[in-house]
């Protein structure tokens, strides 16, 4: 499993090798607080309904 937010560069200036890093420590300490790190890989753009839709999912995996 990739753990990450960002996925393909965005800008000219925009390195995603370092904000792969960045997600990475953000997912670290997540986890170091005692969460599991739920993550939703949307390579579209925004889509309302599916923002609706995992949100839901979500909510259904936080009540197990």
């Amino acid at each position: 499993m990739e753990w990450c937010w960002h996925y393909k560069k965005i800008t000219k200036k925009h390195s995603v090798k370092q904000v792969k890093n960045r997600d990475k420590l953000k997912i670290k300490e997540i986890e170091n607080f005692g969460y599991k790190p739920y993550i939703i890989k949307d390579m579209g753009k925004f889509d309302k309904k599916f923002v609706e839709e995992q949100f839901k999912i979500f909510l259904e995996n936080i009540n197990d």
